[in-house]
């Protein structure tokens, strides 16, 4: 990938705020952990965070033309191949008479207090399901 603007906005450069209060009044200090030398300040989060962001691509912008480094965020950056488990239940919706008598057989539990929704402790098949239901 090209190292340009869009690729170093893309990092997961890590932002600290520094509430500041002076003789001008309150306002909010944003700044980049990495590069330091880049900031916005303003009376709300979201308008120092304006002004980091217009200050990060003017020093990007620079630092390029210049042929100067720029550091890259220093916490690990997550790989493009991650693996990621998905555990299914399946949830059945039925009267709470229905379930009583379902859960002699088949252990049903219910997943919410004020919910008709019970989960089951081993998977049905569909047939198992419509027979409960």
């Amino acid at each position: 990938m090209t190292k340009d603007l869009a690729y170093y906005r893309m990092l997961p450069y890590e932002r600290e705020w520094l509430p500041r209060d002076d003789e001008s009044g309150r306002y909010f200090v944003a700044c980049l952990k990495d590069i330091p030398e880049i900031y916005g300040t303003g009376e709300t989060k979201q308008a120092a965070l304006a002004v980091l962001w217009t200050a990060f691509d003017d020093q990007i912008t620079w630092c390029l033309e210049e042929g100067v480094e720029i550091p890259e965020p220093s916490m690990a950056r997550p790989s493009d191949h991650r693996t990621v488990e998905i555990v299914m239940e399946k949830i059945i919706a039925v009267p709470a008479g229905r379930v009583r008598e379902a859960a002699l057989t088949k252990a049903a539990t219910r997943t919410g207090a004020n919910t008709a929704s019970y989960r089951t402790s081993k998977p049905l098949e569909f047939a198992e399901l419509q027979q409960v239901a």
